[in-house]
C-alpha cells in the first residue's frame, strides 16, 4: 500500500509540473502571437511608401549632394570623414533595391495578368532610361547602366522561367540563361546579383521571415541594403491603401518623373 500510495503522489506531482509548464508555455506562446500581430503592421503600400522616399533619399545624395564622394559602400564608422550628413542618409537610401524586389514577387503572384504587369515595367523602363542616363550621367544616352525597371522586369521574366522550369527543364534553363545574358550584355542597375537576388525572393515567395533574411544577409556588397529586413519582416501581406489605377499608375511614373525634376534642378 505504502508503494502505490508513493507512486500516486509522483504521479500526481508529475501531473502538476507537466500542467504549470504546460500552462507557461500556451501563455508566453499567446503573448508572441499577439507581439508577432502588433509587428506585423506594414501594408504592401507602406513599403512603397518607405522604398520611394529611400530610393530618392538615395538619389539626391549621389546628384544634388555633392559630398557624396565621402559616402562609401560599406561601413567603416571609425572613419570620420565619411561620417556626414550625406553617409546617414544614403543608409536610409540603400533601402529601396530590396523592398521593391520583394514588392515585385507579391505582385507577380497576386497579379490578375503576368503579361500585362512585364508590358508596364517594360514600358516604365524605355520611359524612364533618359530622364536616368540625364539625372545620374548628364546624357541623353549611356550604354554603361540601364534604370532600376530592366532590372525588376528581368526579375519578372526570371519568375517566369521558375514557372516554366517546373514543366520544362531544359526551356526553363534556356529562359534563365537568356535572362542573365541580357542582364550582363544591358548593364542593368544592380548588375547579374540584383536580378539573381529577385529570383531567390520569388523562390522562397511563402515565407516572409525568410525572404527578409535573405535580404538581409545576400546584400552586403551594397552597403546596409540589409536593414531592409525589418520592414519586409513587418509586412502583414494586405495591399494597403494603394487600390485604384490613379494611385498605382501615381507610383509607376513618380520613378521618371522625380529623375527628371532632380536633372532640371542640377541644371
Amino acid at each position: 500500500m505504502r508503494e502505490r500510495g508513493r507512486h500516486i503522489k509522483f504521479f500526481a506531482i508529475k501531473t502538476l509540473i507537466i500542467i504549470f509548464v504546460s500552462h507557461e508555455f500556451i501563455r508566453e506562446s499567446s503573448q508572441l502571437c499577439v507581439m508577432t500581430l502588433k509587428w506585423k503592421c506594414a501594408s504592401g503600400s507602406a513599403l512603397k511608401i518607405i522604398a520611394i522616399l529611400s530610393m530618392t533619399a538615395d538619389h539626391l545624395v549621389k546628384t544634388i549632394w555633392k559630398g557624396s564622394e565621402f559616402i562609401n559602400e560599406y561601413l567603416f564608422l571609425f572613419m570620420d570623414k565619411w561620417i556626414t550628413p550625406g553617409f546617414f542618409i544614403r543608409i536610409f537610401g540603400r533601402l529601396a533595391f530590396p523592398i521593391f524586389a520583394f514588392l515585385l514577387t507579391e505582385g507577380f503572384v497576386h497579379t490578375c495578368s503576368r503579361s500585362k504587369y512585364a508590358l508596364r515595367l517594360f514600358i516604365l523602363a524605355l520611359i524612364s532610361e533618359i530622364p536616368y542616363d540625364l539625372c545620374m550621367y548628364g546624357s541623353v544616352f549611356y550604354s554603361g547602366n540601364q534604370n532600376i525597371f530592366f532590372t525588376l522586369l528581368l526579375g519578372l521574366l526570371g519568375f517566369t522561367a521558375l514557372e516554366e522550369f517546373k514543366k520544362n527543364r531544359l526551356n526553363g534553363s534556356l529562359l534563365l540563361a537568356g535572362i542573365a545574358l541580357l542582364a550582363i550584355t544591358l548593364n542593368v542597375d544592380y548588375e547579374l546579383k540584383g536580378v539573381l537576388f529577385i529570383i531567390l525572393l520569388y523562390l522562397i515567395k511563402n515565407n516572409y521571415v525568410l525572404q527578409a533574411l535573405t535580404a538581409g544577409t545576400l546584400l552586403p556588397y551594397y552597403g546596409t541594403a540589409w536593414l531592409a529586413a525589418i520592414p519586409i519582416s513587418m509586412y502583414n501581406g494586405e495591399r494597403g491603401f494603394v487600390r485604384n489605377k490613379f494611385l498605382k499608375y501615381a507610383f509607376y511614373l513618380y520613378y521618371p518623373l522625380h529623375l527628371t525634376i532632380i536633372f532640371l534642378i542640377q541644371s
